[in-house]
């Protein structure tokens, strides 16, 4: 079964994959307990908030998604949580009919930079018919949150 739905899933692109990456200058310990931080989300992330920052793989947090003036509800199931990861699984309703699995992963460049990786791996039977409404917004979104992560941290730091 598991096959036939790899198969179908390549056979009508029924999955999209987008990645935004952006260097922050500022050491990653500082980056992630920044990340970590939500009670100062609001000053920064224009794209989610968490009520409760995930603590464990298996979790089910509930997050806030910010889109078109509009807020939407999740509870996505935290696949991993480690030190300077995060990454978990959300679905529309059906599992395979939209499901995303978010990614932020921070990366040590050297002991004044850190790199941040926000992806997101879409897949399911709406994918065709979400790619500009919703997959190709979201590109976007993440390419401003990065930005506004990245200068809010360093702004932080030069404090």
């Amino acid at each position: 079964m598991k096959n036939f739905l790899s198969a179908l899933y390549s056979k009508f692109k029924l999955f999209h994959y987008i990645e935004e990456s952006i260097i922050i200058q500022s050491p990653i310990n500082n980056v992630w307990d920044e990340f970590q931080n939500i009670k100062d989300y609001s000053q920064w992330n224009t794209l989610f908030s968490f009520e409760k920052f995930p603590s464990y793989v298996g979790e089910q947090p509930q997050i806030r998604l910010y889109s078109n003036n509009r807020t939407f509800l999740i509870y996505p199931k935290i696949l991993k949580m480690e030190q300077y990861c995060l990454e978990w699984e959300g679905k529309l309703y059906l599992n395979g009919l939209f499901n995303g699995y978010h990614r932020f992963t921070f990366t040590r460049i050297d002991h004044q930079r850190t790199l941040l990786i926000q992806a997101e791996y879409f897949r399911g039977l709406l994918v065709p018919l979400l790619n500009k409404l919703v997959i190709q917004p979201t590109k976007i979104k993440f390419q401003e949150m990065n930005y506004a992560f990245a200068s809010y941290v360093e702004n932080k730091n030069k404090l």
